[in-house]
């Protein structure tokens, strides 16, 4: 009597397992939106990026917001978050084909259609640009050594190309390294030493003050993202976040001190290399 209570137990769970899973499946892929309808009925034809991927992991994206989901019971909320977007939805019906969903905000019902689940595709794509990579790199490597054995066949008129070439080569390469010399001035963790009003008034600057420069063109400033760019001979820095707008100009850099200008406070601010 045990085992065959045990017998139906287990069969129980795996169908329950079997149905989860399967409701599961049924959310996800790539849904292209049909329609858009209000509680009044007026339907409205989506624009063409409007497309709903739900993935396993409980993310989604809606066009180019962030969408995630929880379940609740029978139910799927779906919360739609971006800086002026707060849309909650609730999923009406669903099948392998269809899904329906109700945007709680307008009270209006939006359908869906099933696409092609886009990872796949992706991943796809990213092995035919591999692939016509390496094959660009290969006829490239070709036509250098046609380029070569052509220069190698030792008329004079050829060796005097070799001559050219690595003439110019080499200049390039010293042109670099002043180029590269020059970013290393500017590279690396610099310490705040003083700032200055346009008063001449200077305070200490706080301990974690510290200005993070990288040769890719990104750096931190405390906490907060700050990105510079190449302008003429100046280099300008742009610091911003939510609450901040502020902009920088380099006056003086060496190799171990750097002198901003504040352009906000019209202030200057000193560094020195860490």
């Amino acid at each position: 009597m045990f085992e065959s209570m045990k017998k139906i137990v287990l069969v129980l769970i795996l169908f329950l397992f079997a149905v989860c899973k399967k409701k599961e499946e049924l959310i996800l892929g790539d849904w292209r939106k049909v329609k858009g309808c209000s509680d009044n009925g007026v339907c409205v034809s989506p624009e063409k990026g409007s497309h709903l991927l739900i993935l396993p992991d409980g993310f989604a994206k809606y066009d180019n917001f962030h969408l995630t989901y929880k379940m609740k019971e029978d139910d799927i909320n779906f919360n739609l978050a971006d800086l002026a977007f707060d849309l909650e939805y609730r999923i009406l019906k669903v099948n392998e084909k269809e899904l329906q969903l109700l945007n709680k905000k307008e009270d209006g019902i939006e359908y869906f259609e099933k696409g092609e689940f886009n990872e796949l595709q992706n991943e796809k794509e990213l092995e035919e640009i591999k692939h016509k990579k390496e094959e660009n790199q290969n006829e490239q490597k070709g036509i250098s050594d046609k380029e070569l054995q052509d220069l190698n066949k030792g008329s004079a008129k050829n060796k005097t190309q070799i001559s050219k070439s690595k003439k110019e080569k080499k200049q390039i390469q010293e042109e670099e390294e002043v180029v590269k010399k020059e970013e290393q001035l500017i590279l690396g963790d610099w310490r705040k030493v003083k700032k200055c009003s346009e008063k001449g008034e200077c305070v200490s600057p706080e301990k974690r003050n510290r200005l993070q420069i990288f040769p890719q063109g990104l750096a931190m400033y405390d906490t907060f993202h700050l990105t510079y760019k190449i302008q003429g001979d100046d280099i300008h820095f742009n610091l911003a976040d939510l609450a901040f707008d502020l902009e920088y100009k380099i006056l003086e850099v060496n190799g171990k001190e750097l002198r901003l200008l504040n352009k906000k406070t019209n202030g200057e601010e000193y560094f020195e290399k860490n």
